[in-house]
């Protein structure tokens, strides 16, 4: 199981779950916010992440935990052409990528907003995002 954890708060963040979902070629990823229960269990049992201002990708079955630019580089490996090609940033100096993704990240709020709240999934989605999936 691959599981996505992302700002639930975050505009960016949830117009990029639903990039996602829209472009995604073999469903093998699931979601959930960093707020939610499994969230924050995830923070509480890996404290180094809490300094991450970054989304994490977790892959229970390979048992690593990719964030920031690392992140971004496997999730695009989940999507279909030609935004699958955004993998190959990974042979990019790691520094160079990392520098992008934390300026878009320092600055995410200011230029795209925030939430009040989580946004909720629509019912055919629901079974994606672990957070409401009961």
């Amino acid at each position: 199981m691959r599981v996505l954890f992302y700002d639930g708060f975050c505009n960016l963040c949830d117009a990029s779950v639903q990039f996602i979902l829209k472009h995604e070629r073999d469903e093998q990823l699931s979601f959930c916010s960093l707020e939610s229960h499994l969230g924050l269990t995830l923070m509480a049992h890996h404290p180094e992440l809490k300094e991450i201002d970054a989304i994490i990708l977790v892959d229970t079955e390979a048992e690593t935990i990719h964030t920031a630019s690392n992140a971004v580089i496997e999730i695009s490996k989940h999507l279909r052409l030609p935004w699958s090609l955004v993998s190959l940033g990974g042979i990019a100096p790691f520094s160079l990528r990392e520098t992008l993704y934390r300026f878009v990240a320092k600055n995410r709020y200011r230029v795209f907003g925030q939430k009040e709240a989580c946004r909720l999934p629509n019912k055919q989605m629901r079974h994606r995002f672990l957070d409401t999936a009961q």
